[in-house]
């Protein structure tokens, strides 16, 4: 499982750096040429103890469709889903990068569960233990990408969709099997 524990301070420090990077932006120009990938997270996220990193590269210089993979840890209730994913999105304004895109995502889910078969508040090594079954994951998402700053080396991503987890071998009871999925992201182009 991917947990990582940061603490809320540090979580601060990372979403403020992105925001303060976002922040120095001038409007949207035509795209510059070089920066042919991204690096991202969201910074809101972060700071909620919510994981998720992305990259993309474009295809070619004339290119409007780009690759990608991404990495998210997701704690819903009394499950996490930690995820690994590659995702193709195509730039309906033909440029990479820049403006309204759709996109598919395919990977790989983990998704564990702590189980209580018998847990007392006077023994807690009495029967309580963990659960997890793997998935496939295959989605759909729209969004819209901004290239910002004087060089257009800052990114900020809206978006949203749908996910659907094929568990393989048996799925835990309660997990969800289709999730939406929401995308805020501050990045560097470089």
């Amino acid at each position: 499982m991917l947990a990582f524990r940061i603490s809320f301070p540090s979580r601060l420090f990372v979403a403020a750096a992105f925001m303060v990077a976002a922040s120095r932006v001038q409007a949207q120009d035509a795209v510059p040429s070089g920066g042919k990938q991204v690096l991202s997270l969201n910074p809101i996220a972060v700071m909620l103890g919510l994981y998720g990193v992305e990259y993309e590269r474009t295809l070619s210089a004339t290119s409007s469709s780009t690759l990608g993979a991404s990495a998210t840890y997701l704690p819903i209730e009394e499950f996490s889903y930690a995820s690994v994913e590659a995702k193709a999105r195509y730039y309906f304004d033909n440029k990479a990068m820049v403006g309204f895109y759709g996109g598919i995502t395919a990977g790989f889910t983990r998704v564990t569960a702590d189980v209580e078969d018998f847990c007392s508040d006077f023994d807690s090594s009495s029967g309580c233990r963990s659960e997890s079954a793997s998935a496939i994951g295959a989605g759909v998402e729209l969004g819209y990408q901004w290239l910002m700053g004087k060089e257009k080396k800052y990114t900020v991503a809206l978006a949203g969709g749908a996910k659907k987890l094929m568990f393989l071998g048996g799925e835990l009871d309660g997990a969800q099997a289709a999730l939406p999925t929401i995308r805020f992201n501050v990045g560097y182009r470089f």
